[in-house]
C-alpha cells in the first residue's frame, strides 16, 4: 500500500450524475464476536441473494494431523461469488486467505480470485486468524487497521466487482464491518473505498506525504517528487489511454479526453496508488 501520496484531488460534485457505484453504509458499524459466532450476510445489490458471509468464530480443524482451534474472521463465498485472495500451503495443508486491499487500489478482472469451494482446512477464507498453540496469527489483514475485501459476484450472468471495509481486532477475537459498495456496470473495476459521490472513504488527505497531486479541471499537476514517477490513465473498462513520466513538477494536460470518469495510477520505484478523476 502507498505511504507517500497526498490526495488533494478534487472529484467534482457532479460526479454522482455519472457514477455507477452503489454504496451501502453499515450504520452503526457492526461488531462480530468470535465467542458468539456472529456473522453478517453481504448482499451487494440487495436482490435477496447473499453474495458473501463474513463471520467470527472458533473453528476446530485439522492441520497436518494436529487438531487446532482457529479463532478469527473468515469469509464464505456464496454461489458464483469470489474473493481477491490467495491459496497458501501451511504445514502441508491448503489454507485460503483474503488479500487485504488498501483504499484507492483497483479491484477488477485482473485480480487473483478464490472461492469457498477450493480445498482448505476450514470453510472460507481467513482475514486474520490465530490458534493459541501456534503462538502467532495468520492472514493478510492487520489488526486495528481498516482493510478492504475485494469481491466478484454475478448479476444476470455478468460479473460485477465490489468491496467491503472491515477492521479486525489485533487478538482476532472480533472484527468490525463498516460499509460496502459495488460497481453496477458489468465487467467494470471498482476502486477500494469508492462510494460514488465525493471520492474515497478511508483515504486521508492529511497523510504525511511527499508527492502532491492536484487537479484543476483538465490539468493535473504532479509535484514535490523525490524520485521520478509514472502517471498512467485508464478508462473504466481498464484500457490504458495515456502515460507520462514525471521527473520534477509536471503538468498532465487532459484537453483531448472526453468528458467522464477515469482512473489514474501513480507509480514510483516501490509503490502504486489508484485514484478516480472526473473530467468536465
Amino acid at each position: 500500500m502507498i505511504k507517500h501520496i497526498l490526495l488533494s484531488l478534487l472529484v467534482l460534485a457532479s460526479t454522482s450524475l455519472f457514477s455507477q457505484i452503489v454504496y451501502t453504509d453499515v450504520n452503526p458499524d457492526l461488531t462480530l464476536e468470535a465467542v458468539s459466532s456472529d456473522s453478517y450476510a453481504v448482499d451487494f445489490d440487495a436482490d435477496t441473494n447473499i453474495d458473501l458471509i463474513i463471520y467470527e468464530s472458533e473453528i476446530d480443524t485439522n492441520l497436518s494431523g494436529f487438531v487446532l482451534t482457529f479463532i478469527g474472521g473468515v469469509v464464505n463465498t456464496i454461489g458464483n461469488s469470489e474473493l481477491v485472495g490467495v491459496d497458501s500451503l501451511i504445514f502441508g495443508s491448503n489454507v485460503l486467505f483474503v488479500d487485504t486491499i488498501g483504499a484507492g487500489e483497483l479491484i477488477d478482472g485482473s485480480s487473483s480470485f478464490i472461492n469457498s469451494g477450493m480445498p482448505s482446512v476450514f470453510a472460507g477464507a481467513g482475514l486474520k486468524v490465530t490458534a493459541t498453540s501456534l503462538g502467532t496469527s495468520l492472514g493478510e489483514f492487520q489488526g486495528e487497521v481498516d482493510g478492504y475485501i475485494g469481491a466478484k459476484f454475478n448479476i444476470s450472468g455478468s460479473d460485477h466487482f465490489g468491496w467491503v471495509r472491515v477492521n479486525v481486532a489485533e487478538d482476532c477475537y472480533s472484527l468490525i464491518i463498516k460499509d460496502f459498495a459495488y460497481e453496477s456496470a458489468s465487467n467494470t473495476g471498482i476502486i477500494a473505498g469508492d462510494y460514488g459521490s465525493s471520492g474515497l472513504v478511508g483515504v486521508s488527505a492529511l497523510t504525511n506525504s511527499e508527492v502532491l497531486i492536484n487537479q484543476q479541471n483538465r490539468i493535473i499537476n504532479v509535484s514535490n517528487l523525490n524520485e521520478p514517477v509514472t502517471f498512467e490513465m485508464y478508462n473504466l473498462i481498464g484500457e490504458k489511454i495515456y502515460e507520462q513520466d514525471c521527473y520534477n513538477s509536471s503538468n498532465i494536460y487532459l484537453e483531448n479526453f472526453k468528458r467522464g470518469i477515469y482512473l489514474i495510477q501513480i507509480f514510483s520505484s516501490f509503490e502504486k496508488q489508484t485514484f478516480k478523476i472526473y473530467i468536465d
